[in-house]
């Protein structure tokens, strides 16, 4: 999956989106998504891989209900998979404010391996 493919569908939520990092850039806002990879697994036929990638949320106070559900579904338009169910959540504070942090995992699944 080519990563401009997967900022350019997270941005269609209306939202900055970054990749990697965004810790100068995200000083003054109060929401924005980065997103990164994760890991690429060998599959055991050894013909194709698992791209994995984690996008996370952050949010001042909480993120807007049925906001993670909508970066499901975007994400899902361009064919990635959540990998688990599982939606892990952190907090902290950042400029007097406190944060919602939610990461999600996504997978795709590329036919013939990268290295042979």
């Amino acid at each position: 999956m080519e990563l401009s493919k997967i900022k350019k569908q997270l941005e269609e939520l209306n939202i900055k989106v970054y990749y990697g990092s965004a810790e100068k850039e995200s000083k003054d806002l109060n929401e924005y998504i980065v997103f990164g990879r994760d890991k690429i697994q060998l599959n055991n036929s050894k013909m194709s891989t698992t791209d994995y990638y984690e996008v996370v949320i952050i949010s001042e106070n909480w993120i807007a209900e049925g906001f993670i559900d909508e970066v499901i579904k975007t994400l899902k338009k361009i064919g990635l998979n959540q990998a688990t169910n599982d939606v892990d959540f952190t907090y902290t504070v950042k400029n007097d404010s406190s944060y919602e942090i939610a990461s999600i995992k996504f997978f795709d699944t590329v036919g013939r391996a990268k290295w042979q």
